[in-house]
């Protein structure tokens, strides 16, 4: 029985090779028979299937060997490339220490190979500088010529760096440089360039510039403005000294002492120079509010002080006018219309200012026109402000500080200019305007009012005509007339009539009784005029009695 299963089993597992057998054995023979034919088929269709997925299980081995051995290949390589970076590092790391050692240490780097008996010696100013450091090439260049050079200006004094240090240095840079060359000299090169610095140097160091006397600051109590004391200055010159020391070192002369030539200073402006340039007033109404804003801003503008080329802003300065600084609302223009603000009439201060800046010569920066004729300056002559625009803008161009002085008292403002006069001696500088032109008003401006009867109508205000009026800056010497120049040119609207009227037939019951009271006062009025008439007359005929003579 084993035997017989054993067998069995090896012809079972060995059915493939019999077959081939049988195959190779047909083939051979070329006998076949149908069952022989169809086992055949059957299994060598089963061979081919076999023999197919034995081949796929093969190319999948070798694509993973494949596979593996590009990975292992690319490894290789990128281990190869970081090697050879790691190497090129550390060169050049070797390198640049090299370099830096042969290059910037003087004390190791000589000119040349002094050891090598056929290497080129270097000359610098006939020193043999062939086996020395750097140093000691510096050293003995230094040594050739004896340095000491003093530039000395009142009792000051100035030891002038050795120049021939600068150009040695830039001789053995190039000398301990690879490709030096055999032979070098040292000299200072561009006298007149090394002169001209040195002399500068030494005119920053020792040139005191004089100091004017200038206004710093204002006494609240006294009224005045407080002036500095003027000083004295003295300046080297220069243009002397920098030819002095250029001889010096053109003829080799480098152990010496130069003296500078200097001369004193003048301030250009004393204590004496300042003065008033310009004052200007105006009188103001009996409104309260509107001078109580005039007092606040003559007191907020008053003790400005001005540096040269500095100009004065009237809106900078002021800021906006608010009730916590005081301001009240009184009467101004807004957009041609008479309103309330706070700060109205303060632009009668601007306008004062600016008459007073007129006389002092001042630059005139921003200046605007009122809307309407103003009634407290000649008409072309006014400084119109709002907050923030427009603006009155004038610079101090005086070349010396200025003070504005701006006061207030019984009605009557009064704006100072104080400082260095501009103008010659004598000249008056002011303007003149003239009206050139009338503008006509606008239409009638017509108000329903019910407190007239049905039909009435009432003139409240009649129109006036506006103006254009042209302003010229006039110079006048001694009483007479030098110059007259244009200015500019100012229109001013003109006002509308008032009418009112009553066009709806409405009848406010006010109305009637008011017209009965003013009707009632007229004739109240009318019959107290008649009897004071008939006790004049009275009176009269009583005197003539007495004054008859007796018969």
């Amino acid at each position: 029985m084993a035997n017989s299963v054993n067998n069995s089993r090896k012809t079972s597992g060995s059915s493939s090779s019999g077959n081939n057998t049988r195959k190779r054995n047909d083939n051979k023979n070329h006998m076949a028979s149908g069952n022989t034919n169809a086992r055949r088929q059957t299994t060598g269709s089963r061979n081919t299937s076999a023999d197919k997925s034995h081949s796929r299980s093969t190319s999948a081995r070798n694509g993973r060997s494949s596979a593996r051995r590009r990975r292992q290949k690319q490894q290789r390589v990128k281990r190869l490339m970081l090697i050879a970076e790691i190497v090129l590092i550390v060169a050049a790391v070797i390198g640049g220490i090299i370099y830096f050692r042969k290059h910037k240490d003087p004390t190791v780097m000589t000119a040349k190979d002094a050891d090598n008996e056929d290497a080129a010696h270097v000359m610098v100013n006939g020193i043999d500088i062939t086996g020395l450091s750097r140093d000691e090439a510096k050293k003995a260049l230094l040594s050739q010529h004896e340095w000491k050079f003093v530039i000395s200006y009142q009792g000051n004094t100035y030891e002038v760096d050795n120049l021939f240090e600068k150009e040695i240095d830039a001789v053995l840079y190039d000398a301990y440089s690879p490709g030096a060359d055999a032979e070098y000299t040292v000299a200072i090169t561009d006298t007149e360039k090394a002169a001209a610095e040195i002399a500068g140097t030494v005119s920053d160091m020792w040139s005191q510039p004089a100091v004017d006397a200038a206004i710093t600051g204002y006494n609240s109590e006294t009224g005045e403005f407080i002036l500095s004391d003027s000083e004295p200055g003295y300046v080297v010159d220069v243009d002397r000294l920098a030819s002095d020391i250029a001889s010096a070192l053109d003829t080799g002369n480098y152990v010496t002492t130069i003296e500078a030539a200097g001369e004193n200073s003048a301030p250009r402006f004393e204590k004496d120079d300042y003065q008033i340039l310009g004052t200007y007033s105006t009188t103001a109404t009996n409104n309260s509010n509107r001078n109580t804003n005039i007092q606040i801003a003559c007191d907020t503008i008053c003790g400005t002080i001005l540096q040269p080329q500095e100009r004065f802003s009237y809106n900078t300065i002021l800021g906006r006018r608010t009730a916590d600084k005081g301001y009240k609302e009184a009467g101004a223009y807004a957009n041609g219309e008479h309103v309330l603000e706070l700060g109205g009439g303060i632009c009668q201060v601007s306008s004062t200012i600016y008459n007073a800046t007129i006389f002092a010569n001042l630059q005139i920066d921003q200046r605007t026109g009122h809307t309407y004729e103003p009634s407290y300056v000649t008409p072309g002559e006014d400084a119109a402000v709002s907050y923030s625009n427009p603006d009155f803008v004038f610079t101090n161009n005086t070349g010396a500080t200025l003070g504005i002085k701006t006061t207030f008292k019984d009605r009557t403002i009064v704006a100072t200019v104080f400082g260095v006069p501009t103008l010659e001696e004598g000249v008056k500088r002011y303007m003149r305007s003239e009206k050139i032109a009338d503008v006509a008003p606008p239409e009638d401006k017509v108000v329903e009012d019910p407190m007239l009867l049905p039909g009435q109508t009432q003139v409240v205000s009649g129109p006036k005509n506006g103006s254009k009026w042209a302003t010229y800056i006039i110079l006048e010497k001694d009483g007479e007339i030098i110059s007259e120049e244009y200015l500019h040119t100012t229109t001013y609207r003109g006002t509308a009539a008032e009418i009112h009227v009553n066009t709806t037939g409405v009848v406010d019951p006010a109305a009637i009784i008011a017209m009965q009271q003013q009707q009632q006062a007229a004739q109240q009025q009318q019959e107290a005029m008649q009897a004071q008439q008939a006790a004049q007359a009275e009176q009269q005929q009583q005197q003539e009695a007495e004054q008859t003579p007796e018969q």
